[in-house]
């Protein structure tokens, strides 16, 4: 199947809702270097769970990898693909864990 570019470039992912823990949020954080001074504050409300937030870009890391590729019907080989581009639009904060339907 030859890849039909319209398509593709037409494609809207429907939005995904996914839950995450407080533990997945500090791990996160902590994987990314935050915490590593205990009197940082603006460091410690993503490390610590009173009102703990979760990093923007925790995000791109809950989303699904390429399972949209096989939805667009465009012709797609997943294995050929190469990440070229991703983007984050920040609305609001994210809270330290949201407990819901899983993506």
């Amino acid at each position: 199947m030859p890849l039909d570019a319209d398509r593709l470039r037409d494609w809207r992912e429907p939005p995904l809702r996914h839950a995450w823990s407080a533990r997945d949020s500090m791990l996160y954080a902590l994987g990314l270097g935050l915490g590593a001074d205990p009197c940082d504050e603006s460091q410690l409300r993503f490390v610590h769970e009173p009102r703990l937030l979760a990093l923007p870009t925790l995000a791109t890391v809950l989303a699904p990898r390429f399972g949209w590729l096989y939805r667009t019907g465009a012709g797609i080989e997943p294995r050929l693909c190469v990440h070229a581009h991703q983007g984050l639009r920040i609305h609001r904060p994210l809270p330290g864990a949201r407990a819901g339907a899983g993506g």
